[in-house]
């Protein structure tokens, strides 16, 4: 446990407070056998084990310590298991979001061309503007590169029923990638995202909680617009390898990103291609 404990502070993972509380229980429970295990392995002394049985002057004494204990089994092992069951299975209170992402569009993506405000940019790794990459994941998640940086996210992801404030993919990364939040409008093929970045206030955190789907297209015609930053893209899903989207982002300026799927290849050792590049798996 302690390995665990001081890898969780070199690595600055945001659990660091809970595994030392499991070290500092774990020395609670070594204390009584620490002269038994310094005979053994210091002194190379033989030693007997010495293990605490209550013992019970009445029968009602006893009966009480059985009954309590099978209480506390059975809470623990099948009423609490039961809850996390329904918790992340029935109700979606998972670290990572539930909603189906954009049909056909899970993948990571090359920007073939970054259009704001009507210029054309080319790709530098500098660039704090334009798109490095995107990402679309199989849930309603779209994220991009840009070097540019934001500010860690220390939280260890836990279960949020909404999945506008699950922080699990965002935590502990210090910049360089943004997450977005989106609901689609697959009639007018347009996408509603909110930016995970920002920082809500407990006023919206309370209003918006515990709802699988947030309604962002009816929001956006309301104060929620401002409130939450509400963005609306169009987007065109040319074959399934292109994505264009076109919109307003969260700066105020206006964008179109034409974004290519680098195919992907379950075999080792091979290799695949994409913009005159190669690249092995």
């Amino acid at each position: 446990m302690y390995n665990i404990a001081h890898a969780n502070l070199g690595y600055d993972g945001g659990v660091h407070v809970y595994s030392s509380y499991f070290v500092l229980l774990s020395l609670f429970l070594l204390v009584q056998y620490i002269p038994g295990i310094w005979k053994l392995f210091i002194k190379g002394e033989t030693v007997v084990p010495q293990h605490y049985i209550p013992r019970y002057k009445t029968t009602r004494g006893k009966t009480f310590y059985i009954t309590a204990k099978a209480i506390f089994i059975f809470l623990f092992l099948f009423v609490y298991s039961y809850y996390r069951y329904d918790m992340h299975y029935n109700k979606g209170r998972l670290k990572e979001p539930i909603l189906p992402g954009l049909k056909n569009s899970e993948g990571f993506y090359n920007i073939k061309s970054f259009v704001l405000n009507g210029d054309s940019l080319h790709y530098s790794p500098t660039d704090s503007v334009r798109w490095h990459s995107a990402a679309f994941e199989r849930y309603s998640t779209l994220s991009y590169k840009v070097f540019k940086p934001f500010d860690i996210r220390t939280g260890n992801g836990v279960p949020d029923g909404t999945d506008l404030f699950k922080e699990y993919e965002l935590t502990g990364r210090a910049g360089g990638r943004v997450y977005l939040y989106y609901e689609i409008d697959s009639v007018e093929r347009n996408l509603y995202l909110v930016d995970k970045n920002q920082k809500f206030s407990k006023q919206t955190l309370k209003k918006y909680a515990d709802k699988d789907f947030l309604g962002l297209k009816d929001l956006y015609k309301t104060d929620a617009r401002d409130t939450l930053g509400i963005l609306r893209w169009h987007y065109v899903q040319t074959d399934n390898e292109t994505i264009q989207l076109s919109g307003i982002d969260q700066y105020k300026d206006t964008i179109h990103v034409e974004l290519t799927r680098i195919p992907q290849l379950h075999a080792p050792g091979k290799y695949w291609y994409t913009e005159n590049k190669k690249y092995h798996y």
